[in-house]
């Protein structure tokens, strides 16, 4: 027999159904208790679920034995607002895990047969193709100009192309709401932007995949350095994502944490909406540790002043908060908390020291997972990561960041940044750049005098994929160098509630690059 809470409840949907129009339902009886209870189909052609197949069984059970009285017998039963919006809230977030239970595909997969690969220099090479930006308006970027909006949110390399030619919004490759607009035109809540481009993308290391564990739930697997987990900016076949997906037939995979694109080491993917939820469950309960390993510039020391005494001896403690210094550039740095800074705690421990070097081999447990954590929280203590580009440079100052104090604006730290991370620092000018020859022409040349090591087929391939209104067509760049591929940073260690340990040695050594930090003898 149910409990007079549970028929009430019953009671109370089938009211909800009335209010909807699915039902028409009356209450009678005696001293405010169930006496009859009818109902009646308000549409035509509505079938009987097994669920209202049960309510009907239930309710016959009800009308058995009269119930104490809950309600005046004038009053229907009713929720109130509050207790609306959580079951409304609930329902909605059931329906979204059961489609995302049974989805089995995902739209970034979409774009996974728009380009093939081709290998040059030990690089991962993607052949130009057009593609198709979307996004939706962000709140800030409400009533601005969408050309101050593509300027000041999105890395373009030419942005006259926009703002002084209108070339993307005449020839229609920028709209929004799919219709045509002009570059002044303000954004609106809710406006979709599309932005058709000729895509370059940038090179990542062919390095294999290692899997060191795969069952039914989980794929464990260990990140090459240069590629990126997800699909962004100027990378969409040459990540994590569409590699597994392409090279190693592994989709839809869906990613509950991610590793920094120069960051190499073990990964967990969930192979399903169940082990995913569990896995995010654990990370974002902080039930799941994280070990990194990373080379240093100098000797890392055993102790600072302002380290908590309750550490373990020769464990270091940074909780400076992070927050962003340019979003458009993906930059962060110590920001503190009542200017938009979120907390951030990373502990630090030295195992070896190379005096030939002046180096330190640091083992890092992270506690927060924000973004380039603890690359900043090692520039802030003053030992960067050996060779960072981005971190460990004069850029920051005399002191390169150390204590947050970089002797200039932080609008100047920014500008130097910047200027160092500009593509044109890569440009491998040939032959024949006068205006007289075409750019297929100069494509062709280049090809034929600086690249004539690849294939036939793959130089073909390259001048069918040439585009004569893209700027990036005409433009050769070299190869870039290691130091802006590979960040000797690596993540060797995952460890849940359960004590289950993952861990991977094999690769520290070409992470850190310097097998004399593996010797058995420790120089302290």
């Amino acid at each position: 027999m149910m409990d007079k809470e549970s028929e009430w409840e019953i009671v109370r949907w089938l009211w909800s159904l009335q209010r909807k129009g699915r039902w028409r339902m009356s209450i009678g009886g005696e001293d405010g208790c169930i006496g009859t209870l009818a109902l009646s189909w308000s549409f035509a052609g509505f079938r009987k679920t097994e669920k209202l197949r049960m309510v009907h069984r239930t309710l016959a059970h009800c009308l058995q034995d009269p119930m104490e009285t809950v309600f005046p017998k004038t009053k229907i039963p009713k929720c109130s607002k509050e207790e609306k919006k959580l079951l409304q809230k609930a329902a909605a977030r059931s329906r979204r895990q059961e489609r995302k239970r049974s989805l089995e595909d995902f739209l970034h997969y979409e774009s996974i047969n728009i380009s093939d690969y081709y290998f040059e220099n030990g690089l991962r090479k993607v052949f130009p193709y057009h593609f198709m930006f979307k996004a939706y308006v962000k709140r800030r970027w409400i009533d601005r100009p969408i050309h101050e909006v593509l300027l000041d949110e999105f890395n373009f390399p030419f942005p006259d192309i926009i703002v002084k030619k209108h070339a993307r919004c005449d020839s229609g490759d920028l709209r929004v709401n799919d219709e045509c607009i002009s570059p002044d035109y303000l954004l609106r809540d809710s406006d979709m932007i599309s932005h058709k481009v000729h895509r370059h993308e940038m090179p990542v290391l062919d390095s294999p995949i290692d899997f060191i564990h795969e069952d039914d739930d989980l794929l464990v697997i260990n990140k090459p350095a240069s590629i990126p987990v997800h699909p962004c900016g100027q990378y969409t076949l040459n990540s994590l994502t569409h590699i597994l997906a392409r090279q190693y037939d592994r989709r839809p995979l869906r990613f509950t944490h991610r590793l920094d694109r120069m960051t190499s080491g073990l990964m967990i993917i969930a192979k399903n909406y169940d082990a995913s939820l569990r896995l995010a469950t654990e990370i974002s309960a902080r039930e799941v540790k994280k070990y990194y390993i990373c080379r240093v510039d100098g000797h890392f020391p055993d102790e600072v002043e302002d380290s908590p005494s309750t550490l373990p001896q020769g464990v270091i403690a940074c909780t400076q908060p992070l927050g962003p210094l340019c979003s458009k550039m993906g930059l962060h740095a110590v920001v503190s908390e009542s200017s938009g800074g979120k907390p951030a705690c990373t502990h630090f421990k030295r195992l070896l020291y190379d005096p030939d070097t002046n180096t330190s081999l640091v083992v890092c447990r992270l506690f927060t997972g924000r973004t380039h954590q603890i690359r900043i929280h090692l520039q802030y203590l003053g030992y960067p990561i050996t060779d960072d580009p981005l971190y460990n440079s004069s850029d920051w100052g005399d002191k390169r960041g150390k204590g947050a104090q970089y002797g200039v604006p932080v609008d100047e730290v920014i500008r130097r940044i910047s200027a160092h991370r500009s593509k044109d620092s890569y440009l491998d000018f040939v032959h024949g750049t006068e205006s007289s020859i075409s750019g297929f022409d100069r494509l062709r040349d280049h090809l034929n005098s600086t690249r004539s090591a690849l294939d036939k087929e793959v130089r073909d391939r390259l001048l069918q994929s040439f585009d004569s209104t893209c700027p990036e067509c005409i433009r050769f760049y070299k190869d870039p160098d290691m130091k802006c591929l590979v960040l000797q940073l690596h993540a060797y260690r995952y460890e849940d509630r359960q004590r289950i340990r993952i861990r991977s040695f094999q690769n520290i050594i070409s992470s850190v690059n310097d097998s004399r930090y593996m010797g058995t003898k420790s120089r302290v």
